[in-house]
């Protein structure tokens, strides 16, 4: 075993053993001292990161002649008015092109990600197994959500009460999978940490 020598790999094993003093230690100072580290390197950050982001898209524009960007910087400005009693009334016309601007947005992507794309993912070519089972397991939960409530007794009267709850497993499965796969997300980055301490920290 040889410990590392780097000053960061000693930094990020400080910090890493910090957090996890939480598990252990509820309300550690260690846990503290880092919590309020990142929240202040956080904060750092999005100044630079806001800083570099007037510069590109506001000055230089302006040093090169596009004095068309005048028309969003007033418009952010506008936002700030809310804050001047008497004119907080003016904000509402940025924020009402904020809105408009971003729901037209959100609605064009929204139809294209969870509608048009999600259509042509379901019809699939039925020539292999995993095709078929996805398609029949697509049939089922639409049959779950069109067909229950007030249709229910009708399904069961035509001997196709079993669909809705072959679309209630899917779900319970694919919901259970979700899970799964956030859990396993989750133990892979305290495997990764673990590493860290073992490998690169300890040596071993």
């Amino acid at each position: 075993m040889q410990i590392s020598q780097d000053p960061l790999v000693w930094l990020g094993a400080f910090v890493t053993l910090s957090i996890l003093s939480f598990v252990f230690w509820n309300d550690s100072p260690f846990y503290n001292y880092v919590q309020s580290a990142y929240l202040g390197v956080a904060a750092g950050v999005t100044v630079v990161v806001g800083w570099s982001n007037i510069k590109n898209q506001v000055i230089t524009p302006l040093m090169n002649g596009n004095y068309s960007i005048l028309i969003p910087v007033f418009l952010g400005l506008l936002l700030l008015v809310r804050y001047i009693p008497g004119l907080n009334w003016v904000a509402r016309y940025p924020v009402a092109v904020l809105v408009a601007g971003g729901a037209g947005l959100g609605l064009a992507n929204t139809v294209q990600a969870q509608f048009v794309s999600q259509i042509k993912a379901g019809l699939l070519p039925l020539n292999s197994f995993d095709n078929i089972l996805m398609f029949v397991g697509l049939l089922a939960v639409i049959a779950f959500f069109f067909l229950t409530g007030r249709t229910t007794h009708v399904m069961e009267k035509l001997k196709l009460g079993w669909v809705t709850r072959l679309g209630r497993i899917v779900l319970m499965v694919a919901f259970g999978a979700s899970f799964g796969t956030t859990v396993m997300g989750r133990c892979s980055i305290l495997i990764g940490r673990l590493q860290f301490l073992l490998t690169d920290f300890l040596g071993l």
